[in-house]
């Protein structure tokens, strides 16, 4: 590894406007304390309460404008690209369609058509998947760890700090400026929600002991670190964005949350079927899950936080990826 490099830079404006984005969700409606988000009117609060929500409230808007803050979390995201471009990370060609299909989709994104609703979907469903399944050429992506074995038992695997999969997360992001979800802890809900996921997570890993597809093993690596962020910022918003925040949302105005939830946890298993049909079972299975957790809070930095406490768990306890 070797990340005393200006191209660093890329990655590190990336982040940056990510954690931008979900920022300006940090004030709003209070977690459904049962049924889905919204579905429930919360209690109203204490007198007490509301004049020290409106003192905290008026303390964030004069230090951090929601407005400014967005944008400044896209001029994040185009300096990314801007310095991708520079140290040839990003092919021309690449960066010109990628700037054709953004412009593309802002004229199509408030068309009230048929055609165009149609059209701003199709786009963004095809460049998501070229993005995330690494096809669109034109890109390289910056490999940390090669073909490497954390135990003698498991399977070789390789880090990249991926620039195209990002990419899928500002997308979805012009197209529904919402996408993070507004969110205010609501104790109890909260309290159940972390209930639920303890179990949930416990679940998943010994079924996947059970199968044989991974076996208990605990290790922390000097490089966790970077496992770390690489996968909150760059796998796990950008995954639980396009299943949930995307396809959940657009699923659920058709069918239901219910079966909305189960259709997308089966796209999700089925996205990871590269690694094997236990691997795709596993994934389809914690795809309930995070669905539940989206469908529950109503926002995305819950199901990214269950998201990424799998992946961690996995990672830190159980063979990874997978037993060899």
């Amino acid at each position: 590894m070797d990340l005393l490099q200006p191209q660093l830079l890329i990655w590190l404006l990336l982040a940056v406007a990510i954690l931008l984005v979900f920022i300006t969700g940090v004030q709003s409606q209070a977690l459904a304390s049962d049924r889905g988000p919204l579905q429930q009117q919360e209690p109203q609060p204490e007198p007490w309460h509301q004049a020290q929500q409106a003192f905290y409230c008026h303390w964030f808007a004069a230090f951090i404008s929601q407005q400014r803050t967005r944008q400044l979390a896209w001029f994040s995201f185009a300096a990314a690209l801007v310095a991708a471009l520079l140290f040839e990370r990003l092919a021309p060609l690449t960066f010109a369609t990628l700037l054709f299909a953004f412009a593309l989709l802002y004229w199509l994104k408030n068309g009230g058509q048929r055609w165009q609703q149609v059209a701003r979907h199709s786009l963004v469903i095809v460049l998501s998947l070229l993005l995330s399944l690494h096809l669109l050429p034109g890109f390289e992506n910056w490999l940390q760890l090669d073909h490497i074995q954390l135990s003698e038992q498991s399977r070789p695997f390789s880090l990249y700090l991926n620039l195209d999969k990002p990419i899928v997360f500002f997308l979805l992001l012009l197209l529904l400026p919402d996408l993070p979800g507004r969110y205010q802890l609501n104790f109890n809900a909260s309290a159940q929600l972390l209930s639920i996921s303890l179990l949930a997570i416990v679940a998943l890993s010994l079924l996947a002991i059970a199968l044989g597809f991974v076996a208990l093993e605990w290790k922390l690596p000097h490089w966790w670190w970077l496992f770390a962020l690489n996968n909150l910022l760059f796998t796990s918003v950008v995954e639980e964005a396009f299943f949930r925040g995307y396809l959940q949302r657009l699923c659920r105005q058709k069918t239901g949350p219910l079966v909305a939830i189960f259709l997308v946890a089966l796209l999700f298993g089925l996205a990871h079927l590269a690694g094997g049909v236990w691997y795709a079972m596993l994934a389809g299975l914690a795809g309930l899950f995070y669905g539940y957790l989206y469908w529950r809070s109503g926002s995305l930095v819950v199901a990214v936080a269950g998201h990424f406490a799998v992946n961690l768990v996995h990672f830190l306890a159980l063979t990874y990826p997978a037993l060899g």
